[in-house]
């Protein structure tokens, strides 16, 4: 009686260690499984981009937005993050998301998004320079301009968390991203002009004044008259010139044969 007691004793310690056990492997199961505390607060958030250029709204200006990772709340208030699997091969690390790693992870993103032809939700600013997304999943989100060559401005791209939170880490589900917004430079391509060669004219050398003799006077005026060798301008007047001299000393030759003519018959009559 006293070996059956004894196990029957050590068979009851066998089947409490047992249930004990399987009590523990329940309770380990339910925490592995169970959401973390605090992380069921993260809704859907609205997120709104504002254009602007020195104050001024940018209109139609096309905004690209896509989610590059989850986003967690941890049972001490704050947000972890990891890739979405369109971004898993990227390498991102979310751990330091000051502006400068922003940036550069931003840009890192942007390359890998082109690259793997990963989709964007696009939408065009209104006329005060805004575009609004509405109940977007909590997470962390890549934000492009499109249109940074055509546009005449450009902003660099740059990640934003929705829900955004404070240094409290207080969570906002209505965010507002004002990005800086620059000029681009556009080079407008000149055309080289082409210019036609105008034929020579022949231009008449202008006569040059003798010594003593001032331009525009009366002496200039006649020596730029005076026909030169090739110069045929004046030929008919040279014509006439010799022909009226010609005549002249005929009548002078016609008046001198006279005279002799009437002296002779006058010497006659005296004979």
């Amino acid at each position: 009686m006293m070996y059956i007691s004894k196990i029957q004793r050590v068979g009851g310690h066998l089947m409490i260690k047992r249930i004990a056990a399987g009590i523990l492997g329940m309770l380990c199961l339910l925490l592995l499984t169970a959401p973390l505390a605090g992380a069921a607060d993260l809704k859907p958030s609205n997120l709104t981009v504002i254009m602007t250029y020195n104050g001024a709204p940018l209109k139609g200006l096309e905004v690209a937005l896509s989610r590059v990772a989850d986003a967690t709340l941890q049972q001490n208030g704050t947000v972890t993050f990891s890739s979405v699997q369109a971004f898993s091969g990227a390498g991102a690390d979310f751990s330091d998301l000051g502006d400068a790693a922003n940036v550069a992870l931003a840009a890192r993103l942007d390359t890998y998004a082109v690259s793997h032809g990963i989709a964007y939700n696009e939408k065009l600013t209104d006329s005060a320079g805004k575009v609004t997304y509405n109940a977007l999943p909590a997470g962390l989100y890549l934000v492009e301009q499109k249109d940074s060559k055509k546009s005449g401005y450009v902003m660099a791209p740059y990640l934003v968390m929705v829900p955004s939170a404070d240094s409290s880490n207080a969570l906002n589900y209505e965010v507002t991203s004002y990005p800086k917004t620059e000029l681009t430079k556009i080079t407008v391509p000149t055309t080289p002009t082409t210019t036609t060669p105008t034929p020579n004219k022949k231009v008449k050398p202008k006569p040059t004044p003798g010594p003593g003799t001032t331009p525009g006077s009366s002496s200039a005026q006649t020596a730029s008259t005076t026909p030169k060798t090739g110069d045929n301008t004046l030929l008919p007047w040279r014509i006439v010139g010799i022909i009226t001299g010609s005549a002249g000393l005929l009548g002078v030759a016609y008046s001198l044969d006279r005279r002799r003519r009437d002296h002779l018959s006058v010497h006659n009559a005296g004979m």
